[in-house]
């Protein structure tokens, strides 16, 4: 069950090659963000910005560990370029 050339061509100019951390990132600062927004009194417009970083860091750590379950993107193997 392979992924398709076009398939990994739009998911890989999406998303590039992330790390877990690079999904991390964006989930602690919606967190914070709700957090913030909580404790103001609750501006809806916050609540939209903080979804938005959630689903960001969401789909960065999908991706991610889709990659490193099928050793692709950053998480592949080096490539080793034979020298004469």
């Amino acid at each position: 069950m392979g992924e398709s050339q076009r398939g990994s061509r739009w998911f890989r100019i999406a998303f590039g090659k992330p790390r877990i951390r690079n999904g991390v990132v964006p989930l602690v600062l919606a967190a914070c963000w709700f957090c913030v927004t909580i404790s103001d009194g609750g501006n809806p417009w916050r609540y939209v910005i903080a979804v938005a970083w959630a689903v960001l860091g969401a789909l960065m750590v999908t991706v991610a560990v889709r990659d490193r379950r099928h050793r692709r993107g950053a998480y592949a193997p080096p490539v080793v370029i034979p020298q004469d």
